[in-house]
């Protein structure tokens, strides 16, 4: 099923001149959960895009040779949002979290080297499917996560937001490029399968590294809340497993409550 309109990159810009790394309603928790994901979407992305860019788009239908570009466009912008984020957490103190990336990245890339290209090629999708799933939960129940508590710093926040809306616009796409591409999909649930523990344990250390760096890890039962993140129902890390299987199950796009007419018509406030 093709998407009813083209992508595009909309090339938001953002300052982070006053932004704390507790920029998510003051709490550590939370805030270091999304700093963890913003640490690793430029190396996901990087990989994503050079699996994209290796493709003959002269073989694809045009539309969907069309979807493939301006997808690619929207994660470059995406990676070049996230690392001015990461650059400034790295200013704070945070100085490991680079290396935690350009260590994902290598091993990416080895991958992407030695797997079979039918599994190579369901990696978009698989990636696609994590970021889809935890960025329906952040328009969602992104309120009783503290997204829309005043204590929220504008700038982070709206890069989320913004984020979250476009991963959406990005699930069809990937079923039609595998479509295109004849991709049986056992591939594609194999890649899905065989990402989710990695990339959750990789978020999960990164996100401990963040609370231990500035000590906040010790302090006002952080460690527990902590452990209740990757616990609990509600959390982001049983969130994103439940969104990864359910749609796994379905075989099928999920726009939640929003609908796709309701993510085109939040997208309008970021129109290039």
């Amino acid at each position: 099923m093709n998407i009813p309109h083209p992508l595009t990159a909309r090339r938001i810009e953002i300052g982070l001149d006053g932004a704390s790394a507790h920029w998510l309603a003051a709490d550590p928790v939370m805030s270091h959960f999304f700093n963890a994901m913003s640490c690793l979407i430029p190396p996901v992305e990087r990989v994503v895009i050079r699996i994209l860019r290796e493709l003959d788009s002269t073989t694809l239908p045009e539309q969907i040779a069309r979807d493939v570009q301006g997808l690619i466009q929207q994660e470059a912008w995406h990676s070049r949002i996230h690392r001015q984020c990461n650059d400034a957490l790295t200013g704070c103190g945070y100085r490991a979290a680079h290396r935690i990336g350009q260590a994902l990245e290598k091993v990416l890339n080895t991958a992407v080297d030695v797997l079979p290209r039918q599994l190579v090629l369901s990696l978009p999708c698989a990636f696609e499917l994590h970021t889809s799933s935890l960025s329906l939960a952040v328009l969602e129940q992104g309120q009783a996560w503290g997204l829309e508590d005043p204590r929220t710093q504008p700038a982070p926040g709206r890069v989320l937001h913004w984020h979250a809306l476009e991963e959406l616009e990005h699930q069809d796409v990937c079923r039609d490029l595998l479509h295109a591409l004849a991709i049986h999909r056992a591939w594609y649930i194999g890649a899905t399968l065989v990402m989710l523990p990695v990339l959750a344990a990789v978020v999960w250390l990164t996100h401990l590294y963040y609370l231990h760096a500035d000590r906040s890890l010790y302090r006002g039962g952080s460690f527990l809340r902590f452990l209740g993140c990757g616990l609990k129902p509600s959390g982001p890390y049983m969130t994103l497993i439940r969104g990864v299987f359910g749609r796994l199950w379905s075989g099928k796009s999920d726009f939640g409550r929003i609908g796709r007419a309701g993510v085109a018509r939040r997208l309008e406030d970021y129109a290039p």
